[in-house]
């Protein structure tokens, strides 16, 4: 606890050396610290960042976006002078493969005209077992913050008690930062507005959790839990786009991707509703799936993309969740307009299938 105090006091006397320079006009900054050792010493320099208006070295300490892009980032701290911290006593929690860490904080931000605002809340820190890590190294990361404006320089009481555990293991605040992480993501593709980036304006998804097990885990061994989040994107006229992110049991999300065949068709009439043949090219990745469904019995996603707004023109795919991905396994293409669904089957059990026609 001593040791504790005297390092908060020192990085008080630093600031505070900052905040005379700052007054007199004296270009004296303070040192740079850039220190992932343990979570405090993580909040601690990025203040320091933002104090030394080192903005993408800030940035840079977030393990998600902590704005809908890096100028809004920079402009949040266009007044700011110089910010002095205190810390509570940090609070750790383990969780599959990685362990949190809770850092209550009070802030004053001194800014330009000599005003100071007072800012106290919560950070979660999050660090991934190394041992488990492959290239790119995932260092040591601010997971999740939480603060509001308050009357002065010091940590309230309820602060304090809501710090006491790692907040980000549960399922409202993974949401929230695979929201945070969508709306940075997905702003163009997804045509998202200022509004839908903002917190509380967030865009919702479905959320569905998977259990499975890798083939080299041993018998006896846990189920591992991973989580799906199923977005809306863009609306059509007969058509709606998805996105969908699949988070680990280390809390990591990730875009996913789907495999898809390209298929080259050939008519036996101009009009285009008789098929003479069909056969597959190539295979590619998207990010989109048109009119997805999730099957939570079977973890399957199923997409049914319309060529016209009868749907007699269409393709169809889904993907088997298995090994912590998914997998194509299905796909059923008909390119006819003769209004019907009369489809040939492209992919079945995951093989490519030899170009029948319809009968």
């Amino acid at each position: 606890m001593r040791l504790w105090r005297r390092l908060v006091l020192a990085v008080l006397v630093l600031l505070a050396g900052w905040a005379g320079a700052v007054r007199a006009g004296e270009a004296v900054p303070p040192a740079t610290v850039d220190d992932r050792s343990d979570a405090a010493a993580l909040v601690r320099s990025l203040y320091n960042a933002v104090t030394l208006k080192d903005y993408a070295r800030a940035w840079s300490y977030f393990g998600t976006p902590p704005a809908r892009d890096f100028a809004s980032f920079v402009k949040g701290y266009a007044a700011t002078e110089f910010v002095a911290v205190k810390l509570g006593p940090v609070a750790s929690e383990g969780a599959a493969g990685s362990s949190y860490y809770s850092v209550p904080v009070a802030l004053a931000a001194h800014e330009q005209g000599d005003t100071v605002r007072y800012f106290a809340g919560c950070y979660v820190v999050r660090g991934v077992n190394g041992a488990i890590q492959e290239p790119p190294y995932n260092p040591l990361h601010i997971e999740q913050a939480k603060l509001k404006p308050v009357a002065d320089f010091a940590i309230p009481d309820e602060v304090l008690k809501s710090c006491g555990g790692a907040v980000a293991t549960d399922a409202a605040a993974a949401l929230e930062r695979v929201q945070r992480q969508f709306a940075a993501e997905q702003r163009v593709a997804c045509g998202l507005d200022e509004e839908e980036a903002a917190p509380g304006l967030l865009r919702t998804p479905e959320v569905h959790d998977l259990s499975f097990k890798f083939a080299s885990d041993e018998a006896a061994a846990k189920p591992r839990h991973y989580r799906l989040y199923h977005f809306p994107c863009q609306i059509y006229a007969y058509n709606e786009s998805s996105v969908f992110y699949l988070e680990d049991d280390m809390g990591a999300a990730q875009l996913v991707s789907f495999a898809e065949p390209v298929v080259e068709a050939a008519f036996a009439d101009d009009e285009q509703t008789r098929l003479s043949g069909w056969k597959v090219t190539g295979f590619t990745a998207t990010a989109t799936l048109i009119n997805a469904d999730f099957d939570a019995a079977n973890q399957t996603i199923t997409s049914f993309a319309k060529g016209r707004g009868i749907g007699d023109i269409f393709s169809s795919g889904s993907w088997d969740f298995a090994e912590g991905s998914f997998r194509l396994r299905g796909w059923l293409y008909d390119p006819t307009a003769d209004e019907q669904e009369d489809p040939v089957t492209v992919i079945r059990d995951g093989v490519v299938q030899p170009p029948d026609l319809p009968k």
